[in-house]
């Protein structure tokens, strides 16, 4: 299990899942390092929930916080300056204010394609 802080609602969990799961066939060899690098000792297989261990920028494309979206860049900017770049700029586009609060409703928008793509089907 890998905790990627993309997600900072208590909602849009299948969404979210929805969206990691699409991804991670495109990003195979990341993941393959990734399982490389677990090699499961004895107490079982490790588990890195709670430990930084970021994903590619396109898994943060629905991320909530800008925060996040910052924290990703600093890592992969080197390693992927045009995914970062568009992470960036996605973030800045779905960016609201609700109440007090500023975040990207990348997601809310991914939710509503989503549902009216099911509708046409």
């Amino acid at each position: 299990m890998v905790f990627s802080a993309a997600q900072k609602s208590p909602f849009d969990c299948a969404i979210f899942s929805l969206s990691f799961a699409l991804k991670m066939r495109r990003a195979e060899a990341f993941f393959d390092e990734l399982h490389d690098s677990n090699d499961a000792r004895a107490e079982g297989l490790q588990h890195f929930f709670g430990e930084q261990i970021l994903l590619p920028p396109s898994f943060y494309r629905h991320a909530h916080s800008r925060a996040t979206v910052d924290m990703v860049a600093a890592a992969w900017q080197a390693r992927d300056p045009d995914g970062v770049t568009a992470l960036r700029e996605r973030h800045e586009q779905n960016r609201i204010t609700r109440g007090a609060r500023q975040f990207s409703n990348s997601i809310e928008r991914k939710r509503v394609a989503l549902l009216s793509r099911a509708l046409r089907h």
